[in-house]
């Protein structure tokens, strides 16, 4: 695949939890590449980095949760840097230097008023001139040179940063994502306090007619532009608009699960991270989540998914790829129906081997496996690999060295495992 058809770049990626407990190192050294129109499933036990990299990646991580290293590219907006594309929102491109040089000529002409050193006034008034025009010829040049393609040289303005490529490109629905909605607000009332947040009071693309502010509105108007925009993309998603016109507590479990999605792909986002969307909800209504997910990519208001989830027969309905992660580490990378069917390291084999299969007739169609043993403690963790003492294929040597991450290509799988290093080597 080109390089134009990655939405998500990982490279070297490690953070980790701090408090009075010490430091747990939850992702460690994590590279990966999503591709656009990719819908990846995100598998492996409690405690191996999931939902940790989930958040990693939103790049609004909690306050216990650090970003240690490494790099984290969102359609070539690096998310912890700042830097990207130069284009609308790039410092190059706001008028910063003109803001900057503004304060200066203020703060001389208030020092002209204080001192009446005329000569002094007119000579720093020449220098800040100076250093306008200085900054306004290396703007249209980086801004020539830059355009069209990525410069990660380039900083991009934080809040653009945070309305646009954070909320905008790409969306994150939360492990307990339900606790996310306000007990005594209405949906639509919360929705009206997500949409000014997000465009900065402005309602610009929100409300027709209205691009710039929405200050000539009365409040009536609107909220009847902010109902029918909230409304008709609820019913894009397959949920009626009284929906918005409810209090959290009228709702079902799955439904409010619905509605917060639904909340968060309002902007069509290119990228949708969701967190144990299913978790604690009822058969049906995981699958009215799933269903939802999948028509929401097929009429493409979502392009890509990573899907965070223990339920593997729940992820193989809608992924076309699939990551086991453990202990904060990537074990195995491909697609979803290969690792399902022919997993290649020991511990998507045992993972595999865990999952309940049923043939037609109602009879089991093998020995379910337990993987024996716990996962190592990240506060410290084993020197070799870290599925050593739980593997059944462990060699001498993999208690002592870390595998590397081989890249089999003519299996198009990624497995971190000593023993696919000959495989690697052809």
């Amino acid at each position: 695949m080109s390089e134009e058809e990655i939405i998500l770049e990982v490279e070297g990626l490690t953070s980790s939890y701090r408090g009075t407990f010490g430091v747990v190192t939850a992702v460690e050294d994590f590279t990966l590449k999503i591709y656009k129109g990719d819908v990846v499933a995100i598998a492996g036990e409690s405690g191996s980095g999931k939902s940790t990299f989930a958040e990693i990646i939103t790049g609004t991580p909690k306050p216990m949760l650090h970003h240690d290293a490494g790099r984290v590219s969102v359609e070539g907006y690096d998310i912890y840097t700042g830097k990207g594309p130069a284009g609308p929102g790039s410092y190059a491109q706001t008028p910063r230097g003109l803001v900057r040089m503004t304060e200066i000529l203020v703060i001389f002409y208030l020092l002209y008023l204080v001192t009446f050193n005329r000569p002094l006034f007119f000579i720093f008034t020449g220098i800040g001139l100076i250093g306008f025009l200085v900054r306004y010829w290396y703007v249209k040049r980086e801004n020539e040179k830059n355009e069209g393609k990525e410069d990660l040289s380039v900083r991009i303005d934080p809040e653009i940063l945070r309305n646009e490529v954070k909320t905008k490109i790409m969306s994150y629905v939360p492990q307990a994502s339900l606790d996310s909605l306000n007990p005594v607000l209405k949906l639509i009332d919360f929705i009206e306090n997500v949409v000014e947040e997000r465009t900065g009071g402005t309602f610009d693309g929100v409300i027709p007619g209205v691009t710039a502010t929405a200050g000539n509105l009365s409040r009536n108007e609107r909220k009847q532009g902010l109902i029918k925009f909230a409304g008709d993309h609820f019913e894009r998603v397959g949920l009626d608009r009284e929906v918005l016109f409810k209090y959290p507590h009228e709702l079902s479990g799955g439904m409010k699960q619905r509605a917060v999605i639904a909340i968060s792909t309002m902007w069509n986002p290119k990228l949708l991270i969701v967190d144990e969307p299913t978790s604690a909800l009822d058969v049906s209504s995981q699958k009215k989540i799933v269903k939802m997910l999948y028509e929401m990519k097929q009429a493409g208001i979502i392009e890509t998914i990573l899907f965070v989830s223990h339920d593997v027969s729940t992820l193989s309905q809608i992924c076309n790829k699939m990551l086991i992660m453990y202990s904060g580490q990537i074990q195995e990378y491909g697609d979803m129906e290969d690792i399902v069917k022919e997993p290649l390291h020991p511990y998507s084999k045992l993972l595999m081997d865990s999952i309940v299969s049923f043939d037609p007739s109602g009879k089991n169609k093998k020995r379910l496996e337990s993987i024996d043993g716990a996962p190592p403690n990240l506060k410290d963790p084993p020197k070799g690999c870290r599925f050593y003492d739980r593997c059944p294929e462990a060699m001498d040597h993999c208690k002592t060295q870390e595998p590397p991450v081989y890249n089999l290509i003519e299996k198009d799988r990624l497995v971190k495992c000593w023993l696919y290093e000959e495989e690697a080597k052809l």
